[in-house]
């Protein structure tokens, strides 16, 4: 854990960056086929994590921008909890709708945990198991508990403030939305524009945020005039 977190703290000003770094090393700590990690708020009406990594010899579907109900019973558990959950998709009791999405997604077991700072919960993190449904054990849970209060949360909370300091490449998709998007053309504008659906176009503007550390199209457009 502290080798994690001292290489976490290398790319405090790149907020993307140091997510991967995180996400990384709980695939590894868990043997786990995904990680995830999204921000958002309990009431929020859908919630979609911005960032994945999965193992390289799994072939998983993509969860970074899918879009899920925020609302639903099995989600707010993981917001209103202040410990760790794990989930098994095969026995817990979920909700037909959340149902559907993890069969998409083919979650078998998960662990998830809201990242917070003081009582304030900004985000989730989660590990997920697609091929094998053993549960993981107490000191398992117990690792991911202290791993995102004590490291993830204080260090992702601070590179968040500091859009200021990155250095991310963005792709010529995504750079296409972000200068449109600095124009101040809302999503909608942006996806008439460049002939992309809506959803697309707001996905791209997600991940362009994810990458900056921006929590708003305002920090985003001022982090992208400080990278160009």
């Amino acid at each position: 854990m502290l080798d994690c977190c001292a290489h976490m703290l290398l790319y405090i000003e790149q907020p993307y960056e140091m997510q991967q770094i995180a996400l990384a090393h709980l695939i590894d700590r868990f043997n786990a086929t995904r990680a995830d990690i999204g921000f958002g708020s309990p009431s929020d009406l859908i919630y979609q994590p911005c960032a994945a990594r999965h193992r390289l010899d799994c072939s998983v579907p993509e969860i970074s921008g899918y879009s899920l109900p925020n609302r639903e019973p099995g989600l707010q558990i993981v917001w209103q909890s202040g410990r760790a959950v794990q989930i098994d998709t095969a026995h817990d009791p979920i909700s037909r709708r959340l149902k559907s999405s993890i069969e998409e997604l083919r979650i078998r077991v998960k662990i998830a945990r809201r990242l917070q700072v003081a009582d304030r919960p900004f985000g989730i993190v989660c590990v997920d198991q697609t091929e094998d449904p053993q549960l993981w054990g107490s000191r398992d849970i117990a690792y991911f508990d202290l791993f995102v209060a004590s490291v993830l949360s204080p260090l992702v909370a601070e590179s968040l403030e500091h859009p200021s300091g990155l250095n991310v490449t963005l792709t010529a998709a995504e750079r296409a939305v972000a200068e449109l998007a600095a124009r101040g053309l809302s999503y909608k504008s942006i996806a008439k524009v460049l002939e992309k659906s809506p959803n697309t176009v707001d996905n791209q503007l997600r991940s362009i945020r994810a990458k900056l550390g921006a929590h708003n199209q305002i920090e985003m457009i001022r982090a992208l005039d400080l990278n160009c």
